[in-house]
């Protein structure tokens, strides 16, 4: 949080805002570092395992702007990111509630959706990973991790669900777009899903938690001018 403090302090002295009055959704996963092959993400961790994931399932729950807070707030001490992390802002104008499962075996841009606020000015964007709900494919699940794994003479399956929510905050400068109409774009870097993760011998949940983390701090987030 300490790392994302002086950011968000540096977009408090940027372009002015603009009012905002359509925003469209786009995520993406980035493969770079991975290969596709017989139908499994292949990838290498940091602590040295080759990794095959035969099922990546994240469910987007839900993505917005971060209205604009005075400058005194932010200075002292409480960033937008810490007041909305993991939370998501539904009752804004500009949020989207998608629940949408994205498989990151498939590096296509899935497009969430638009929504239509007023005016409003906004200075952050802010994701969601949550679990989806009852009655949908994936009800009671944010993440599904499947796979094998291999070190050496090592050698293991995955075999992991949570519904554990994760979230996160990040500051943009819609002024020098010049439009009302823009377009949120969210990238998952898929190469370091896993680091940090001992997989011969990792609990679960500990595996679980370390992707979740990765999946919103290994995260960017480009605002272009809507086409």
């Amino acid at each position: 949080m300490k790392a994302l403090l002086p950011l968000l302090l540096l977009g408090a002295c940027g372009t002015p805002p603009s009012g905002v009055r359509e925003v469209q959704y786009t995520v993406v996963w980035d493969p770079a570092g991975t290969t596709l092959e017989e139908g499994a993400r292949v990838l290498h961790t940091d602590l040295g395992y080759e990794v095959r994931l035969t099922r990546l399932l994240v469910v987007e729950h839900t993505v917005s702007l971060v209205p604009c807070v005075d400058r005194s707030t932010a200075l002292l001490g409480w960033p937008v990111a810490t007041a909305w992390a993991a939370h998501p802002a539904s009752d804004d104008p500009s949020s989207l509630v998608a629940t949408r499962a994205v498989d990151a075996l498939d590096p296509s841009p899935v497009t969430l959706g638009t929504t239509h606020p007023g005016g409003e000015a906004y200075c952050g964007a802010h994701w969601v990973v949550a679990d989806a709900p009852p009655g949908s494919p994936h009800a009671g699940h944010s993440l599904v991790v499947e796979g094998s794994w291999r070190k050496g003479d090592r050698a293991g399956t995955l075999a992991w669900t949570s519904a554990w929510p994760q979230g996160r905050s990040t500051p943009i400068d819609l002024g020098a777009l010049g439009t009302d109409r823009v377009a949120v774009t969210v990238t998952r870097r898929l190469a370091t899903i896993l680091d940090g993760v001992d997989l011969a011998t990792a609990r679960d949940l500990e595996g679980l938690w370390q992707v979740l983390v990765h999946l919103v701090d290994d995260t960017t987030v480009r605002v272009d001018a809507a086409r």
